[in-house]
């Protein structure tokens, strides 16, 4: 009984990280799609804590269960996510 509590866990940590993941692959996608000129600073500031919140999130989530492969890869790319954005600001800031 108790592995299968701790599958319920797993599985429903891995949900909410995919969840989180698949929302900011949406954002990216919104956000590539739109035109230069549309584009405004409270909207870029908008996007940066969006995209942080939701690599954050979806990074807690995967790393609750770090030992499967599946949440190895989450957390990469994840945290692919969050560096990208790290040198986005970094290249605003320069």
């Amino acid at each position: 009984m108790e592995s299968n509590k701790v599958s319920d866990r797993f599985q429903k940590n891995i949900l909410l990280s995919i969840v989180f993941t698949v929302v900011y692959i949406a954002l990216l996608v919104i956000y590539n799609g739109m035109n230069l000129s549309d584009i405004n600073d409270s909207l870029l500031i908008l996007f940066l804590v969006g995209s942080a919140i939701l690599n954050t999130a979806a990074l807690f989530f995967a790393f609750k269960n770090y030992k499967k492969i599946i949440s190895i890869i989450l957390i990469l790319f994840n945290s692919l996510g969050l560096l990208s954005i790290l040198v986005f600001l970094w290249m605003l800031v320069s």
